[in-house]
């Protein structure tokens, strides 16, 4: 196979990818319990939530912007207006003083397990279809992907900034 071949299936896998993404965004959307709906969480608050409640220990805002690949900005914000509704609160790090952690609440712990429980329903339809090498398969390229990916968008923004 030429590189040209590669690049126009790559091309196309990329596509694929953010096809796949908008049907989970549906999937998701289907799934999503009433308790979430009358909270009136976004998809963006819900991924914070989970993302809090999956980390061993309390992020930095820098470090949950990383994380989220999205702006030190809109985390805070994002997290301003959990805090309004008492899902999370922030700290103070006592190691580092100039660093604010934030944490969940028993409100936002429970919050982010209903929202784990609507992922943990698409995983498992999705899994009835995979086999177990089949997901190690996209584990593995995925994190590739997202590992250039990052990179490539570390090489982007050097770039732009010199």
């Amino acid at each position: 196979m030429s590189k040209y071949e590669d690049i126009e299936i790559l091309e196309h896998s990329l596509f694929s990818i953010k096809h796949i993404s908008s049907l989970l965004l549906e999937m998701e959307q289907y799934f999503d319990s009433d308790e979430l709906k009358k909270d009136g969480l976004t998809k963006r608050q819900a991924e914070v939530l989970v993302f809090l409640h999956e980390l061993p220990t309390p992020p930095s805002l820098r470090e949950l912007s990383r994380l989220l690949s999205t702006s030190h900005q809109n985390v805070k914000q994002i997290c301003n207006i959990l805090e309004k509704d008492n899902l999370v609160r922030y700290s103070e790090d006592i190691r580092d003083k100039r660093k604010t952690l934030i944490k969940l609440t028993m409100k936002g712990e429970s919050k982010a397990i209903l929202v784990n429980k609507s992922l943990k329903k698409i995983s498992s339809k999705l899994a009835t279809n995979l086999n177990s090498d089949d997901i190690d398969d996209l584990a593995r390229i995925l994190r590739k992907l997202q590992f250039l990916l990052e990179d490539e968008n570390i090489n982007i923004r050097t770039s732009f900034n010199n």
